[in-house]
């Protein structure tokens, strides 16, 4: 695939923030024992996408930045986090195929993405206590 980049841009105040998650996207996430489908790759990097939507949309660099982090260590949750969601998501993808379960995959990929947007401001308390 070549090394396809994206980035987060996360703005807070009048800067703007970019968060490099080359290591999430443009790279399939492997889990071990799991033979990766293309929909299952799809759905892994769609998940990654909409959890960079989110990051954005709740403006996490601003709340990071106002709990006294710097930029490296917002990075650094992000892309902890960014790496987290899509290890969670071909889990749940894979359990979600394997147990035959039809529901749509964007309200799959929804609760992923809720799951781990809920645990962002755990994960700033607990990466300033470090």
């Amino acid at each position: 695939m070549g090394k396809a980049k994206e980035e987060i841009m996360i703005c807070h105040g009048a800067s703007t923030h970019d968060i490099d998650i080359t290591a999430v996207f443009g790279h399939g996430t492997h889990v071990k024992g799991a033979s990766e489908s293309k929909e299952q790759d799809t759905f892994v990097k769609g998940t990654a996408r909409l959890f960079q939507q989110a990051v954005q949309a709740v403006d996490f660099a601003n709340y990071g930045v106002q709990f006294g982090l710097s930029d490296h260590e917002i990075h650094h949750i992000v892309n902890t986090e960014a790496v987290a969601v899509q290890e969670q998501a071909a889990k749940k993808y894979q359990a979600w195929n394997r147990d035959g379960q039809k529901g749509r995959e964007s309200d799959l990929r929804d609760d992923v993405v809720a799951e781990r947007i809920q645990q962002l401001p755990r994960m700033l308390s607990q990466y300033k206590r470090e």
